[in-house]
């Protein structure tokens, strides 16, 4: 390992990077998170008589500080030219990344001519090398939602009691409009009767049906979002995922997984999912088994994204009423998810240090 490479980062010091970098030995330092003068400056400060140096940023931090600060006495995009930029957030990266470019065409721009290695949290699909061709996406193995909103022991609370057939919780969103339009179809297709939902705006009431399940100390001390509402699924017998991705470009097979994906797989369900295409192969690929043999499936590798919708509502329709019979068929499956789930879990901290052995070798 290269021990004279210096390392300037933006992230936390409980990030997992500050983990590997202490174990490695290797020399880093923090940049503060208000210097008092522009981030430029303080940068040049800090690598001033350092010869070989990498700066790792968060688009949304450091980075669009050095974008929209001005310095009368260094300029970044000269400096940049002698480092290595690397893009990096522990969590949503890609989709912090997504929402510059759709929201903010300049400055995703300015990030594309600096052309870092972005570590992503996911795949970038074509949306990205479209978007951002001169950036170098290394994919990384290790999904932080896995390593850190993966609670796979909460599958012993689960006493399956089911009521409806169906579960399908998401928060409506005006940057998200795919959520309103799978409701309509709901709606549309008389399923809302065979289901447990919720289609409400995010707001402060978003997580109090978590109370039904777990004290407050736990509520408090977790992150809730991933936290799954056992209740519910001891009532439903599949749950439709509407995960995370805005899905707006029917051709990106962007992957990025959420905490959504994640509770089924926990609580043992069952599981449909809205997202980009090519999500249930990526997900096979991390070793997880679908359940292509039990309904159709084919919206996965369907790229216009209002016919996923009507694959998966046409799904439903023919489950309504008969859901358990599937449930009860899968069970070899689901109880597969859960241990690759754990197994992944296990092996996240090692496949990240590997990973970055690789990557710093280079540099």
């Amino acid at each position: 390992m290269d021990k004279e490479n210096y390392i300037l980062v933006d992230f936390p010091v409980d990030d997992p990077l500050a983990e590997y970098f202490n174990y490695k030995g290797m020399e880093f330092d923090f940049l503060p998170g208000e210097a008092g003068a522009p981030a430029v400056d303080v940068i040049a400060d800090r690598i001033s008589g350092k010869d070989k140096v990498s700066l790792i940023l968060s688009p949304l931090s450091t980075l669009k500080k050095l974008y929209k600060e001005k310095s009368i006495y260094n300029d970044f995009n000269e400096i940049s030219k002698k480092l290595t930029i690397i893009l990096y957030d522990e969590m949503d990266l890609l989709l912090d990344l997504y929402k510059i470019a759709d929201r903010e065409p300049d400055f995703s721009s300015w990030i594309n001519g600096i052309g870092p290695d972005v570590f992503t949290d996911g795949i970038a699909g074509t949306f990205f090398h479209e978007r951002y061709p001169k950036c170098q996406f290394m994919e990384m193995s290790r999904h932080p939602v896995i390593s850190r909103g993966a609670y796979p022991e909460l599958s012993t609370l689960k006493r399956h009691l089911p009521v409806k057939d169906f579960l399908c919780l998401t928060c409506q969103s005006p940057q998200q409009p795919h959520r309103k339009l799978f409701y309509d179809s709901f709606e549309k297709k008389g399923l809302l009767d065979s289901t447990i939902y919720n289609f409400q705006p995010r707001g402060t009431n978003t997580h109090n049906d978590l109370a039904v399940d777990y004290q407050q100390i736990i509520i408090k001390d977790s992150w809730p979002d991933a936290l799954p509402p056992v209740s519910f699924y001891n009532q439903t017998n599949l749950e439709v995922v509407v995960e995370t991705w805005p899905m707006k470009h029917n051709n990106d097979d962007t992957f990025d997984i959420s905490e959504k994906i994640i509770k089924p797989i926990t609580m043992e369900h069952p599981f449909m999912v809205l997202s980009n295409f090519n999500f249930l192969k990526n997900l096979r690929d991390l070793g997880f088994m679908t359940f292509g043999d039990h309904l159709d499936e084919s919206y996965d590798t369907e790229e216009n994204v209002t016919r996923r919708m009507d694959i998966i509502t046409d799904n439903m329709r023919i489950l309504k009423g008969e859901s358990s019979k599937l449930y009860e068929d899968t069970e070899k499956i689901r109880t597969h998810n859960l241990s690759n789930l754990q197994n992944l879990l296990g092996k996240s901290k090692t496949k990240l240090w590997r990973e970055m052995d690789i990557f710093w070798r280079t540099r």
